[in-house]
């Protein structure tokens, strides 16, 4: 283990890694131990840790709605194009169909209006968090949107609250993560 323990201290962080996920994987705590002890240590300066986790916690979360909104749409879609398929089948089905595309639809427009009631609680812009990470408005026209129930938006609304709190961790003053 002594001359292992010399090889250590020129491993790459990659290697250091592999290793000591190996080492990890078989139970082998000695070897993760001399893995770890081993490391390298620096002092770093970087900018303020809870405003650059902020930033990217609000671009991950804004990434998170883009794919549930973007997700949802694409089911809209793709219930539109089955009702121009159906069109002239039986009124059971065709009504069936209807009902899903305004669920979607409604869906979509409860995303929205979470998307908005989170960031302006949070004190951000919504339109100008997507704007500043490149993601286009993905709501659904004013005209056409459907109004969803209210527990849609609560819940979608909750949801984000709960991903925002725990990417954040709670800051502690010093800005590290607790």
């Amino acid at each position: 283990m002594k001359n292992l323990a010399r090889l250590y201290e020129k491993l790459t962080a990659a290697e250091r890694a592999a290793l000591t996920i190996e080492a990890l994987a078989r139970q082998d705590m000695e070897e993760a131990d001399l893995l770890a002890d081993s490391c390298p240590e620096f002092d770093y300066r970087a900018k303020d840790l809870a405003y650059t986790q902020r930033l990217s916690d609000i671009h991950q979360l804004a990434q998170f709605y883009q794919a549930e909104v973007l997700t949802l749409r694409v089911q809209l879609m793709a219930a539109i194009l089955s009702m121009l398929r159906h069109k002239g089948g039986d009124a059971e089905t065709a009504d069936a169909m209807y009902t899903q595309v305004q669920i979607l639809a409604a869906s979509i427009e409860a995303w929205h209006l979470a998307w908005v009631m989170f960031c302006t609680e949070i004190g951000f812009d919504p339109d100008a968090v997507l704007r500043a990470f490149g993601i286009e408005q993905l709501a659904i026209p004013a005209s056409k949107a459907i109004e969803p129930a209210r527990e849609q938006i609560d819940a979608a609304a909750s949801l984000l609250s709960e991903l925002w709190q725990a990417s954040l961790g709670v800051v502690a003053g010093n800005g590290v993560r607790q």
